[in-house]
């Protein structure tokens, strides 16, 4: 396999990458990445599973120099039952980076749970501004945990996300409008500054949802902007504002 290595013998790289001996499939998993033969990219996925740490780790390697080639193979292993094997596809598809936003944006629609989860891991790592639209969409998903990797996933992204998850603060049901405000809590910091302009103006429940995110973040200018809701004229406005920055007292850190 060493001496085939420097030569175009393809097939035979194919089929030794079922070798009994894990030396002959690193030679082998060796030579399908050198040659670029994308018939391989089945069978490196495959090797994802291997006992072989080394084995694994050189079909990884492959799998994320054949880039965007791989990315649907990688994707469709997420939905395997074995969790290592789908934590070793979403690496690889983490490593590839940009090129996989379009089919993950598309994965958080599969009909598998496991498939979202991933995807919306993967999107968070990639931290792709083009995902911020699908994954607010996603954090409608009728599965709990996929909804919690979808928040992480936007609080990865970060400020980008911020505008779009404010928008959809004020749209929707109640059950979308909640999601929005968990998201932007797990932002952080980030987030504050379009919270605080949010307390100046806009409906009663925009403001009251706003101050119930600046109690939670509790970042610099949060009980400045907490403090005039004290007189607003809605009183649950002013229950939430009050919460809100007892709160931010209550750990140390009036802000």
């Amino acid at each position: 396999m060493e001496a085939l290595e420097g030569f175009p013998a393809g097939d035979v790289f194919l089929e030794a990458l079922g070798d009994d001996e894990p030396r002959v499939r690193r030679c082998a998993i060796a030579g399908v990445q050198r040659s670029r033969d994308e018939r391989g990219i089945e069978g490196l996925v495959a090797l994802l599973r291997d006992p072989d740490e080394q084995v694994r780790a050189l079909a990884a390697d492959a799998l994320a120099a054949f880039g965007e080639a791989a990315v649907s193979s990688c994707i469709e292993a997420l939905g395997d039952e074995d969790e290592d094997f789908r934590r070793r596809n979403a690496a690889v598809l983490g490593r590839i980076g940009t090129p996989t936003v379009d089919s993950l944006s598309a994965a958080l629609r599969d009909e598998r749970p496991s498939v979202r989860r991933w995807a919306a891991r993967v999107l968070g790592e990639i931290r792709a501004g083009e995902a911020i639209a699908p994954l607010i969409e996603a954090l409608a998903d009728p599965d709990r945990e996929v909804r919690w990797h979808v928040g992480g996933a936007l609080a990865g992204i970060g400020t980008p996300a911020v505008a779009p998850l404010i928008e959809a603060l004020g749209n929707g049901d109640e059950g979308a409008r909640h999601r929005a405000m968990e998201a932007l809590w797990r932002v952080g910091e980030a987030a504050a500054p379009a919270l605080i302009d949010l307390t100046g103006g806009g409906d009663a429940e925009t403001r009251r949802r706003s101050a119930i995110v600046l109690g939670e973040i509790g970042a610099p200018g949060a009980s400045e902007a907490l403090q005039p809701l004290l007189q607003d004229s809605d009183r649950d406005v002013r229950r939430e504002a009050f919460e809100a920055l007892e709160a931010i007292k209550a750990r140390g850190s009036l802000a």
